[in-house]
């Protein structure tokens, strides 16, 4: 049996404007009692409710985001804590399937190109780790949109990839009508990075040939 005065201040505090889970904490009265006591009383919410009211997508959004940043970062430390340390081994073969999917396919010809930093960054540590390639090998040509501030973008690939700039080639625009639309997508544009022997034919078309090699090892 609920006491008449505890009774009668969950009323005071429903004439007052206030919300069910404001009294539900304020008394430790569960709902479904308040839901009965008052349902035939008129309410009018108070400015306190009405802001809880109006807040309250935004709340639930930003908790809704908290919980997922928390989510993602449990799983991002048990993906390291899975995979380990990566070998010499491990990064040969994932360079080995990054080019298999992004990179040129000609004999003569070392190429990758991608719109994703990563994919460029990783690539380029493949080809320094794994082949002993020096800044003289790369040469960084990017495929930009008339709407796109062409400094920016150059910018942005060279503090990416972490290149200097001599490795930068003549920015080309791109403004075909069929490829407006990917303006908005692709906020900087495309990167193609390519491989030159710069004076060691090992570096040139044996490597290509070398790296051709290796995809049909692999895929057969």
């Amino acid at each position: 049996m609920v006491p008449k005065e505890l009774k009668q201040k969950a009323y005071d505090l429903r004439d007052a404007g206030h919300s069910y889970k404001f009294i539900e904490k304020e008394l430790g009265i569960n709902r479904s009692t308040l839901s009965g006591w008052f349902a035939r009383r008129p309410f009018n919410p108070n400015h306190y409710t009405l802001e809880k009211i109006r807040n309250g997508p935004k709340i639930s959004a930003q908790k809704r985001i908290k919980q997922r940043l928390e989510h993602t970062a449990l799983l991002l430390e048990k993906a390291r804590n899975e995979l380990g340390d990566v070998s010499n081994r491990d990064l040969f073969m994932l360079g080995l399937g990054l080019y298999l999917g992004e990179g040129a396919k000609s004999y003569d010809h070392i190429k990758i190109s991608n719109a994703d930093p990563l994919i460029i960054k990783l690539a380029i540590k493949w080809f320094r780790s794994i082949f002993s390639l020096i800044d003289n090998n790369f040469s960084l040509r990017i495929h930009s949109y008339p709407d796109l501030d062409i400094k920016q973008v150059e910018q942005f690939w060279l503090s990416a990839t972490n290149l200097p700039v001599r490795c930068l080639r003549r920015t080309i625009i791109d403004d075909r009508q069929k490829v407006l639309g990917k303006r908005g997508k692709l906020p900087y544009g495309t990167a193609h990075l390519t491989v030159l022997a710069a004076g060691n034919p090992d570096h040139g078309v044996t490597l290509a040939r070398l790296i051709r090699g290796y995809m049909k090892a692999v895929t057969e």
